[in-house]
């Protein structure tokens, strides 16, 4: 029987997400975070992005991946000004592998999330050999 592997079709998300909340304002050298609403991101055992969003005031909020570097979005929603919390999860395994940008934002300011999608790596499964005597 030969070693087999696993599959290398599941995503992992590798690298981090700046859950410190890297912000991007006016100022680039800087940054200050938005005092209007808060943000958390994380990866779930499926390899989903979860994203949780609390607004302090009524302002509309919009989410946009998109390629690193790139003006064209992958994915944008739309929070409304009177929705104050919203919880998204964002399927990521049709997407190539690569880096990418989670943006929340609003006319107060915007969060940046640095992603980074890679194929997880084959691991060898030991062969196991049963004999019966």
């Amino acid at each position: 029987m030969n070693n087999t592997l696993t599959s290398a079709f599941a995503k992992t998300l590798v690298g981090f997400f700046l859950l410190s909340s890297t912000s991007l304002l006016a100022n680039p050298t800087a940054p200050a975070k938005p005092t209007t609403f808060d943000a958390s991101v994380y990866v779930n055992r499926a390899n989903k992005i979860r994203l949780a969003v609390e607004k302090t005031t009524a302002e509309s909020l919009t989410i946009t991946l998109r390629q690193a570097g790139q003006p064209v979005a992958l994915f944008t929603q739309q929070i409304g000004k009177k929705q104050m919390k919203a919880t998204l999860q964002l399927d990521v395994a049709q997407l190539a592998d690569g880096a990418y940008e989670l943006e929340i934002s609003s006319a107060s300011g915007r969060i940046l999330k640095q992603v980074n999608l890679q194929a997880a790596a084959p691991v060898a499964v030991p062969e196991r050999l049963l004999a019966i005597q």
